[in-house]
């Protein structure tokens, strides 16, 4: 098992059973409207066109682990911080649950593979078949000339 963490296009995750198993884990925010402070609003008195933000935001301290959505029926991928549950608590359980989605990736990839070879089988036992065909039908081709040219050859005097 590995852990990399290397930009955010690939995320942060881990290698099990040769699977990629994408997870995260962010910090809700809270969200407030947001009071000028004096120098926002002596900013704006001196010139109109002076902008301060809306809101104002601020961790919560409630984190949310998540497994990234990989469509596995039956297995757990969201853990939060609650009033008295922290996620900390729950890393026995996602430890088990990444497992159980990396196997189950594994799973799908070698039916994949299977299916794909399958295809690729009869794609190939199909074309050996045309082939086959092409050359019975040029020996079929010559073989109607042979005879021609044969009878031709009968129907000559002498």
């Amino acid at each position: 098992m590995s852990i990399a963490n290397q930009n955010e296009s690939t995320g942060t995750y881990v290698i099990i059973f040769e699977e990629k198993i994408k997870f995260y884990i962010q910090e809700k925010s809270i969200r407030k409207d947001h009071v000028p402070t004096e120098k926002e609003i002596k900013d704006l008195e001196r010139w109109h066109h002076a902008f301060f933000e809306k809101f104002d935001y601020k961790p919560s301290g409630k984190l949310t682990l998540q497994i990234d959505l990989w469509s596995a029926s039956g297995i757990r991928k969201i853990w939060s911080d609650g009033k008295i549950q922290r996620i900390e608590n729950f890393l026995t359980d996602f430890a088990v649950n990444v497992v159980k989605m990396a196997d189950l990736k594994r799973s799908d990839r070698i039916e994949r593979e299977e299916r794909w070879r399958q295809q690729e089988e009869e794609y190939r036992r199909q074309m050996e078949m045309e082939r086959l065909r092409q050359i019975e039908e040029e020996r079929l081709r010559d073989l109607e000339n042979q005879a021609a040219l044969w009878f031709k050859s009968n129907q000559l005097p002498g």
